[in-house]
C-alpha cells in the first residue's frame, strides 16, 4: 500500500479519546467523515473515524473503539496519512481518443473506470492537451495548471476555467497570485 499524508495529529481533547489534528489537506469534506479509515504513525496503524467535527484550526476526531484519552496517547505527535487506493485517477489527452471520453464521461459522473460510485473518493482527472478544447467537470475541489504559455490570453482562459471549481472563486483567485 502506498499512503498519502495528510496531516498530523497534535494533541488529545478532553478524555473520551477525541484527538486533534493539523491538515492542510484539500480535500477534507471526502477524508474527515464517519467510517472513513485514516492511517497513523510510522506503522500506518489503521483507525476507522467515528466522528469528525472542526475547533479553531484543528480537525477533531473520535476514532471507533477507542473512548478513552489513554488509547490515543500512543499517537500524539504522530503523522495522519490516507491510503492511496482512496483516491481515483483519471485521464485525458487529445491522443486517446475513445479512452479519453471514457475516462471523463466517468468523471463526470461520479463513478470509477469500473463503473463504480466514486463520489467519497479524492478524485484527480490530468487533463493533456485539453484545455484548450475545453473540459469542464462538476464537483472539482482543485485544478492544477501545468502548462506554460507566452501567450495572455491563453493564460486568462486556463485560469478562467480553474475559477470555476467548487467553493470561494475570489479567495481560490488570492490563493493562486500569491504562487
Amino acid at each position: 500500500m502506498k499512503y498519502i499524508y495528510i496531516g498530523k495529529l497534535v494533541n488529545t481533547h478532553a478524555l473520551k479519546g477525541e484527538v486533534r489534528i493539523i491538515s492542510n489537506f484539500d480535500y477534507k469534506d471526502r477524508v474527515f467523515k464517519s467510517g472513513f479509515v485514516l492511517y497513523l504513525g510510522p506503522y500506518k496503524n489503521p483507525e476507522v473515524i467515528e466522528t469528525y467535527r472542526t475547533h479553531k484550526q484543528y480537525d477533531m476526531v473520535k476514532f471507533k473503539g477507542i473512548d478513552y484519552i489513554n488509547d490515543v496517547l500512543k499517537y500524539k505527535g504522530n503523522a495522519v496519512y490516507v491510503n492511496e487506493e482512496d483516491i481515483v485517477f483519471y485521464q485525458t489527452t487529445s491522443e486517446l481518443g475513445e479512452i479519453g471520453i471514457e475516462n471523463r464521461e466517468c468523471f463526470y459522473n461520479d463513478i470509477d473506470l469500473e463503473g463504480e460510485d466514486a463520489k467519497d473518493y479524492i478524485r484527480i482527472m490530468f487533463a493533456i492537451n485539453q484545455y484548450n478544447e475545453g473540459v469542464h467537470a462538476p464537483n472539482v475541489d482543485g485544478v492544477f495548471l501545468g502548462r506554460r504559455t507566452r501567450s495572455d490570453i491563453v493564460a486568462f482562459e486556463q485560469i478562467g476555467r480553474a475559477l470555476s471549481v467548487r467553493g470561494d472563486t475570489y479567495k481560490k483567485v488570492e490563493e493562486y497570485n500569491n504562487y
